[in-house]
């Protein structure tokens, strides 16, 4: 019989406590409670849920169990032979060396603010967005992806936007996108997410996917813009113990 929930271990090492995600993508009161009963026995903290949005049952099941709603994600994909150029003036596009790495974390720490971890209310800000600038080395540091970097001017990233390869599923996947506070409004977004999908195109893959907030308007207008469609919709909960 399949475990109703699995343990993540990335997630325990770095906020110091189990946490664990509910394997089922629908909740019923049954496979409520046996939920509740697997974290207990492993002394989880808090527990994940990628929920089906078109599921009544699951949203009324989730509320009554102790499951708070922190965010709807939005997951889109791009077919596509080829990428029209966007070049942003006096913004070039490269990968991300090492020495880069200091000014993106910093970054990182203020770019994603929009996503469940701050929403939730019960993780520490701060090593909220200490999640963020390691998220950036361990982009960095993947055999199968790249990081790359919009330099605008004296050799300072302005964005940055992580990619890799899901060799098993045959798509490109970009992870990470974030821009400056001091260079948006200048089209280096796009820039940045063209380069991903051109990198994705040159190993091979013309299917390209993406995820965001449902709250992240900016974020999805311009995948829309670049042909992006909508491909799934799931609401994340959260379970505290």
């Amino acid at each position: 019989m399949d475990e109703p929930c699995t343990l993540l271990p990335w997630d325990s090492e770095f906020f110091g406590f189990p946490v664990a995600c509910v394997t089922a993508n629908v909740l019923t009161e049954q496979s409520a409670a046996a939920l509740v009963d697997w974290c207990a026995r492993r002394n989880v903290k808090c527990l994940y849920l990628r929920a089906r949005s078109d599921c009544a049952e699951t949203g009324r099941v989730a509320a009554s169990t102790g499951f708070r709603f922190v965010d709807t994600r939005m997951d889109f994909e791009l077919e596509a032979k080829s990428i029209s150029q966007h070049h942003s003036a006096g913004v070039s596009y490269r990968p991300a060396c090492e020495p880069d790495l200091p000014a993106l974390r910093q970054m990182a720490r203020n770019a994603h603010r929009d996503t469940r971890f701050f929403f939730d209310g019960r993780f520490d800000p701060s090593r909220t967005e200490d999640l963020y600038a390691k998220w950036i080395d361990v982009e960095y540091a993947r055999k199968d992806g790249r990081v790359w970097v919009a330099e605008a001017g004296a050799g300072q990233p302005a964005g940055y936007a992580s990619c890799h390869i899901d060799s098993e599923n045959h798509y490109g996947r970009v992870g990470l996108l974030g821009v400056d506070a001091s260079h948006r409004g200048r089209g280096i977004g796009r820039g940045l997410l063209n380069t991903a999908i051109e990198w994705s195109l040159k190993n091979g893959f013309t299917t390209v996917r993406v995820a965001t907030q449902a709250r992240n308007v900016p974020a999805q207008r311009l995948y829309q813009a670049i042909g992006f469609r909508t491909i799934e919709i799931a609401n994340w909960y959260h379970r505290w113990f």
